[in-house]
């Protein structure tokens, strides 16, 4: 447990130190105890670089968690329509895809050759069942894929960028694309 507090305030001076490396606070602002040992983690610009790109990273983690939940779009259906992608529903896709593709799947027991799926219509605030037949729900799973591969690629060139950087302005940078 003391290792944990140890690691903690660390952290915290790091995060001082940053924000005084920001200009978002002074030095004298700070609250006393971590005043000195915040002017000695500035010294050390490549401990505060590597703590910054540490945080960077998890910022990216986050962001990215958050895209791949976020929904898409699909005009699987001939018209937009947007679909939740929480961790059921790209379950629920992914099975019904390979029910889709089953031979009997005109005459399935259960489904008849239609596969409900939760998704808002256009511009609608108000989600509803809409039935998919065989072929767009290998679209919709195809359109899901297509987003999946936009979010990973995305998040390997944001690593990418955190892993090359060498400056406490440049990982700042790459901040402010995760908060546009």
């Amino acid at each position: 447990m003391g290792e944990s507090r140890e690691v903690m305030k660390q952290n915290k001076i790091y995060e001082y130190a940053l924000q005084v490396y920001n200009n978002e606070k002074k030095l004298n602002d700070l609250p006393y105890k971590f005043r000195e040992p915040v002017q000695d983690a500035m010294g050390k610009k490549q401990e505060l670089v590597n703590y910054m790109k540490d945080y960077t990273l998890d910022k990216i983690d986050s962001y990215i968690s958050n895209k791949y939940v976020s929904g898409f779009e699909s005009y699987a259906k001939g018209s937009s329509y947007t679909y939740d992608t929480d961790a059921n529903a790209q379950r629920y896709l992914s099975d019904m895809v390979t029910v889709s593709k089953m031979d009997d799947f005109e005459n399935h027991p259960v489904y008849h050759g239609k596969i409900p799926f939760n998704c808002y219509i256009g511009d609608s605030t108000q989600k509803v069942v809409v039935l998919h037949n065989a072929a767009e729900t290998q679209q919709l799973f195809n359109d899901w894929l297509i987003k999946f591969n936009s979010i990973k690629k995305e998040c390997w060139s944001l690593k990418s960028m955190v892993t090359n950087s060498t400056s406490i302005d440049e990982l700042n940078k790459i901040l402010n694309i995760l908060l546009k």
